[in-house]
């Protein structure tokens, strides 16, 4: 019997482990810079979306209210959708927007339909140009009335009103503000057909320009032929101006002039009135 063991019965020895590589003193320091720019990055992102929620935050005032819209729909039904005065929250634009109501202050709109042309900042401050310093009348951009004797006034209507329904204001049209101005030019607009009906009929049926002696450039005298009718009979007016539109404001006016001095004709005479016996 052989005493000695066997080579198969002595224990592995452990593997042993791999050398390590050196570390590149360069890829250590891309790797320290890079690991500190994401801890930056991170932290900015997180900055970026405290900030855009706490954007969400807005006050209404003691004579408003306001209704959350999301994605142009409002947040709640009827009454649960008003939110009173406080300090609220919504999510920023462009997942929420939130419109402001005013219930108790009193609106104000004034009519264009007969006024001179006003920038904004005339309008607050409460000094518009006064029409007499015009040299002329753009009909492009002003408003302007006849007379029965042909004469040009400016007329003006102001008119003050108050939100008892808010979602209806907001929701029942497209620009409830608009609306109201629209309604307020028009109700003018119909105070002076039933004055004089016969302007109702009167169309603008042609219209031509006609550029006179062209080798003056800018000089050059524009002429313009308006053809206008009231269904039964046409005539024309004409224009003659170097501004085209003041060429056209002066045959539109004569135009209308004519056609008021035609329904005063046809409306004849009134009729006297009867003897009370």
């Amino acid at each position: 019997m052989n005493d000695h063991p066997h080579s198969h019965d002595r224990p592995h020895d452990p593997p042993r482990p791999a050398p390590e590589t050196p570390v590149d003193a360069g890829s250590q320091a891309l790797a320290e810079a890079l690991h500190s720019s994401f801890a930056i990055v991170k932290f900015v992102m997180v900055v970026l979306v405290v900030v855009f929620l706490a954007s969400g935050f807005f006050q209404v005032g003691p004579q408003e209210r306001a209704v959350i819209l999301r994605f142009g729909k409002p947040v709640g039904e009827r009454q649960k959708a008003l939110l009173g005065p406080g300090l609220h929250w919504s999510f920023p634009y462009p997942i929420d927007e939130f419109m402001k109501v005013s219930v108790t202050g009193v609106q104000k709109v004034n009519s264009s339909a007969g006024w001179f042309f006003t920038t904004p900042e005339q309008e607050l401050a409460g000094t518009p140009e006064s029409p007499s310093s015009f040299t002329s009348i753009n009909p492009a951009v002003d408003g302007y009335a006849l007379t029965a004797d042909g004469n040009i006034v400016h007329t003006r209507a102001t008119l003050l009103y108050r939100i008892e329904d808010p979602l209806q204001y907001v929701f029942g049209f497209v620009n409830a503000s608009n609306a109201v101005q629209n309604a307020l030019d028009n109700a003018l607009r119909q105070a002076i057909v039933r004055k004089y009906p016969h302007l109702g009929d009167i169309d603008l049926v042609n219209y031509k320009v006609r550029i006179l002696d062209e080798n003056k450039g800018t000089g050059a005298v524009t002429r313009v032929l308006l053809d206008a009718s009231d269904g039964e009979s046409t005539w024309g007016s004409i224009g003659v101006s170097e501004n085209i539109i003041e060429a056209s404001w002066q045959a539109l006016v004569d135009s209308i002039e004519y056609g008021m001095l035609r329904g005063d004709t046809a409306a004849g005479p009134a009729a006297p009135a009867a003897e009370k016996r």
